[in-house]
């Protein structure tokens, strides 16, 4: 049984975070990494506009 809201909030952080970051900078620790998908979860999860089931 899967879950599709943890399988569809994994492909928005790795369409909209990880493709775009990986591009930017190169993260040598996972210190330095959660330093940037920090701001991008309180933008996801404040500012974001979501647009399907329950919003």
């Amino acid at each position: 049984r899967t879950n599709g809201f943890v399988e569809r909030f994994n492909g928005t952080v790795l369409d909209e975070f990880f493709r775009v970051k990986m591009r930017e900078t190169f993260h040598d620790t996972v210190e330095a990494l959660q330093a940037d998908l920090d701001p991008w979860l309180v933008h996801y999860n404040t500012e974001r506009p979501h647009l399907g089931y329950r919003s």
